[in-house]
């Protein structure tokens, strides 16, 4: 992605806040792409989040659960998998998302600027926390609870219960 935006490897570096070395080993494969890391390369790159966990995707209107994208975050064992059919230019993506117990994760800097999130349990208990840059407003969620996060916010996402907690994110570009 940053050969299409003609960005060096410098470049992104410093748009991400990533040091060169540890960029330089991601872009080859030599480490695994972090939750951490997906965060500030896709706001560098301008790009959704789910967008740098997928290789060059075949349009479909259906996207079979057996060939859905996954991915494992090996630093804190979170699952991701993308819902949404590749390549249909869709508005809204779903992503499915197991946190394991004791999984933590701060999606606040920087916030989502262009896009607004609705988050629904679907197995277990969730901590969210949404952060409009004026306070920071906790929420514990049980299973069949949906909430909305506006555009312009951040959220912390904890899993501090006993059993896996799988939720639907939806990312809706605005």
């Amino acid at each position: 992605m940053r050969f299409e935006l003609d960005l060096t490897l410098d470049d992104l570096a410093c748009r991400a806040g990533i040091d060169l070395a540890t960029l330089s080993d991601i872009e080859t494969g030599n480490v695994c792409l972090t939750g951490r890391f997906v965060r500030r390369l896709s706001v560098a790159l301008g790009v959704r989040m789910v967008d740098l966990m997928l290789s060059a995707a075949v349009q479909s209107r259906v996207s079979p659960r057996a060939e859905q994208s996954s991915w494992r975050d090996p630093e804190t064992a979170i699952v991701r998998r993308r819902l949404t059919p590749d390549g249909v230019g869709a508005l809204t993506e779903l992503v499915e998302i197991e946190y394991p117990p004791g999984a933590a994760c701060d999606y606040r800097d920087p916030p989502f600027e262009s896009t607004e999130h609705q988050v629904l349990v679907l197995d277990g208990r969730l901590e969210l926390a949404i952060d409009d840059g004026a306070s920071l407003t906790a929420y514990a969620l049980d299973a069949g609870d949906c909430i909305h996060v506006p555009r312009g916010c951040g959220m912390m996402v904890s899993n501090p219960y006993q059993r896996s907690a799988r939720f639907i994110v939806s990312i809706s570009s605005i």
